[in-house]
């Protein structure tokens, strides 16, 4: 425990990475997890429930289901049982390693020594970081297999032969009635694997049904059961039935916050508007990131259930967390346009000229750049002067794959031939390579094709490509279910505003074209996927209901 002590007091700068703090939140849970379960532990595997039940919800990475300890992650999962056992294990390499070593020749001597060390390099990078990587595992085990098994045996000596062959043949039976038994077991949780794999596809809630009666110990599938039954569930009786399954469901997996924000959103359609306020901060105790503080403040907005500086509060933390705020709910209500406002006023020039773009205009002259040399570039008024102030926001900042975006579409008006569109695409695969924050590299392709006047044929894939695809997380179920993957997502209600008009203007277009030609089908297709990328696009809705009532 000493170790456990100087691992949580270890200071920390202002200048840390973030996985320094979450390695520090994991090590905590850890301790918090044994101190819960000292005997038993919570299983092998078990550490990434675990952690869910104990973490700091501001830091959080879903994708991490161990300690990055192999100490802690131990007896988190085995119980102080388990950390006894690793350390004999630890104990018992050393002393075979010693014995080999003392009647070694020299060559092997080195040999064994390089072996150890190496051993002893694995064992403090898994204090610090993963450890359950195959390849890991397997050099672990090889390095030791050769601390432990002699190489040949003392000069005189042999293999004792067995004598005992009835004792021999009984225990390999024995062992052969275990790898059978784990081979069948493994048939029918691969039944039902199948069948979550057909639920997961095809929405099928038979096929999750089904996967539940074959394998009736995993709680997964419990999970997509009542997932899928809520999420058609419009009537009071389904709402009710699938209310009811959530309960049992999140009863079994009482970290599921992706279930509980799904819950709070039944309740909300039954009206049981306190039981969804419940619910939401349930699932903001594990994770102050995801939806459940922003539709907490959409709810107490609504049905006046706090003080609106609260509110206001609650739509502004949403707000810090990033993004570009150009959905139309920001300005539907005067406490949201107070959040607006007051994350406008917060943001520095540069984050203040890309709202001031989408939102209010009139506003663009009155930013002072504040010798931003990308705000310099946006106002200038001809294509050399904007390129030049790019180069010079690109040296200022060389990693930031926003400016390398920026300095591509500023040369826009300069495509002609090969060599500039070769310029143009080496600055927007810098950007991709960087990583962006605000600009959408294949959003500047998009106007550059429309730029030089691509027939619509040419121009569709551009206009598609041009809004990113939404990113499903999947860390709850892989982390604690063995790598099963499902597509638990938000139910619409619960879902965060969208990017707004502009943001989905490429499909809105590609909708506008494919109504223009005549092919109905196509612009219905356009506007649901607008509206399941984005569900307050109103215009979209409005479209769509148009084009279904003829």
């Amino acid at each position: 425990m000493a170790l456990v002590a100087v691992i949580l007091i270890i200071g920390r700068n202002p200048g840390r990475l973030s996985g320094d703090e979450l390695r520090l939140n994991l090590w905590q849970s850890a301790v918090k997890a044994i101190q819960e379960r000292p005997a038993l532990g919570y299983g092998i595997g078990g550490f990434g429930r675990a952690a869910r039940e104990f973490r700091d919800p501001a830091r959080v990475d879903d994708r991490l289901g161990t300690a990055h300890n192999i100490l802690l992650n131990t007896t988190a999962e085995t119980g102080i049982p388990g950390a006894v056992v690793l350390i004999w294990i630890a104990g018992t390499v050393v002393v075979c390693w010693w014995r080999q070593r003392r009647n070694a020749d020299s060559a092997y001597r080195i040999r064994l020594d390089a072996a150890l060390a190496a051993l002893a390099a694995l064992a403090v990078q898994s204090m610090v970081d993963l450890f359950t990587a195959t390849p890991i595992v397997m050099l672990a085990a090889l390095l030791a297999a050769y601390c432990v098994i002699p190489l040949k045996l003392p000069d005189g000596k042999r293999l004792r032969e067995g004598k005992n062959g009835a004792v021999e043949m009984a225990a390999a039976g024995a062992a052969l009635v275990i790898v059978l038994g784990y081979g069948l077991f493994w048939i029918q949780s691969d039944r039902a694997q199948a069948a979550f794999g057909r639920s997961v596809r095809n929405g099928n809630l038979e096929a999750a049904q089904e996967a539940a009666a074959i394998d009736p110990g995993l709680h997964l599938y419990p999970l997509q059961i009542a997932y899928l039954t809520g999420l058609d569930a419009h009537t009071p009786e389904q709402i009710a039935e699938a209310i009811q399954l959530y309960e049992a469901g999140l009863a079994l997996e009482p970290t599921w916050d992706t279930g509980w924000i799904n819950l709070a959103a039944l309740y909300e359609r039954a009206g049981q508007i306190e039981q969804a306020v419940n619910a939401l901060e349930q699932a903001a105790a594990f994770n102050s990131a995801n939806a459940a503080g922003f539709n907490l403040a959409r709810l107490r907005e609504e049905y006046a259930l706090a003080p609106e500086d609260e509110i206001v509060a609650g739509y502004l933390t949403f707000l810090e967390r990033g993004g570009l705020p150009f959905s139309g709910f920001w300005q539907e209500t005067a406490l949201r346009r107070d959040a607006l406002e007051a994350y406008y006023a917060e943001a520095n020039p540069e984050l203040q000229y890309r709202i001031a773009e989408g939102l209010f205009p009139e506003r663009l002259d009155e930013i002072d750049g504040d010798g931003s040399a990308w705000i310099e570039a946006m106002r200038a008024a001809d294509t050399e002067t904007a390129v030049m102030a790019m180069d010079r926001a690109v040296s200022s900042a060389p990693s930031y794959g926003d400016y390398a975006a920026a300095r591509a579409q500023v040369m826009i008006p300069l495509l002609r031939d090969n060599a500039t569109l070769a310029e143009f695409e080496f600055w927007l695969k810098r950007a991709q390579a960087l990583r962006t924050v605000y600009e959408l590299p294949d959003r500047i392709r998009l106007e550059a094709a429309q730029a030089l006047n691509l027939p619509f044929e040419q121009l569709e894939p551009y206009l598609l490509g041009a809004v990113p695809p939404r990113i499903l997380a999947q860390n709850f179920e892989g982390v604690l279910f063995g790598g099963r993957t499902a597509a638990f997502m938000l139910y619409p209600e619960m879902r965060l505003p969208g990017p707004g008009y502009s943001y989905m203007e490429p499909w809105y277009l590609a909708a506008a074209h494919a109504e223009s030609v005549g092919d109905t089908e196509r612009a219905r297709e356009l506007y649901r996927a607008i509206l399941d990328y984005a569900p307050d696009e109103r215009a979209a809705a409005e479209r769509l209901a148009a084009l279904e009532q003829n």
